[in-house]
């Protein structure tokens, strides 16, 4: 790439940064997408891309080519983008040049009217009432092997607020001691675009952020500091987070692709079968839109023709 489409790239990512207040891990990920153009662009400038050009983009880097994904002892393996992956990178470069036609670099957008592949919609998938109680089990239950004491005990509390609250994985290692008010149950959480919000959390959960407090000898931090810490005494990392979390579903269960945000779709699907409102399940969850916490609606139908399949006569 030139070093004028870079420096006009990196302007756009600190203004999704700063100014609209994007997650790391979505900066980053535009940040991806724009290297991945400009490398197709090479010393062509922005003012330059129509939309032949972007349809010779799409139809060979992304449909075409594909990518190379690194296997395990050395290997590589061409792989194909799926829909949702060109889906996303479409909506970031359509971002971008955006961004360049209301700073006047560009005269049009030749993203403007190329629509994106359409998304098989997957339901969201929850654990069983059963396989949560056991998972919450398991750290104190079945430790992890060379770790200190009270790690066991903060991973209990981790799991305990995750099914508590439904919060993100993100939402999650950004809480400090001043976000939680342990008498009253409630946790302020900062979630998309930073906007805050207040979510309850149960008594078990607290008992277990109490005893992981108290055997890491933390009962009397600083407001400012980090509620959850690694074994070296910094604020703990998603990627820390969620391995010890696959870890301990491994123990349990031989299935696969277990992560944090299952418990937030086990949260949110949990609470709607007791009855609670979706709106209510929509605000607890800081989704800005109604449709998207009705997937959870959908999974509940599915799961009732199941039942009927398994018990009507007439099935």
């Amino acid at each position: 790439m030139t070093d004028q489409n870079w420096e006009t790239a990196r302007q756009f990512l600190t203004y999704l940064e700063k100014e609209r207040h994007y997650s790391h891990h979505t900066v980053k990920a535009y940040e991806h997408d724009l290297k991945q153009f400009n490398d197709f662009l090479g010393d062509r400038d922005f003012s330059k891309v129509n939309k032949p050009l972007v349809k010779e983009f799409l139809s060979e880097s992304l449909v075409g080519k594909g990518y190379e994904r690194q296997l395990q002892g050395g290997m590589k393996m061409s792989q194909k983008y799926s829909s949702r992956s060109i889906a996303r990178k479409l909506a970031a470069l359509k971002s971008f040049f955006k961004y360049l036609l209301r700073a006047e670099v560009i005269a049009s957008n030749p993203f403007a009217s190329i629509r994106a592949p359409k998304i098989s919609k997957k339901l969201p998938e929850y654990l069983e009432k059963k396989i949560v109680n056991e998972l919450l089990d398991m750290p104190l239950g079945h430790p992890l092997k060379n770790r200190k004491p009270w790690e066991a005990q903060r991973d209990k509390a981790i799991l305990e607020l995750f099914y508590s609250t439904g919060m993100r994985l993100s939402e999650l290692v950004n809480l400090s001691f001043v976000d939680i008010e342990i008498s009253d149950n409630v946790v302020r959480v900062t979630g998309k675009g930073r906007s805050v919000r207040v979510i309850p959390f149960g008594d078990t959960a607290k008992s277990a952020i109490l005893d992981y407090l108290a055997r890491s000898g933390r009962l009397s931090s600083h407001p400012s500091d980090p509620l959850f810490i690694s074994g070296s005494g910094k604020r703990i990392s998603p990627r820390t987070i969620d391995d010890r979390l696959r870890r301990y579903f491994r123990k349990l269960s031989s299935a696969t692709g277990f992560s944090a945000h299952r418990l937030r779709h086990t949260f949110a699907t949990h609470l709607l079968d007791a009855g609670m409102s979706i709106r209510a399940v929509k605000e607890l969850l800081g989704h800005k839109s109604l449709s998207t916490t009705q997937d959870y609606t959908h999974l509940q139908v599915e799961q009732m023709k199941k039942v009927f399949n398994r018990a009507h006569p007439h099935a």
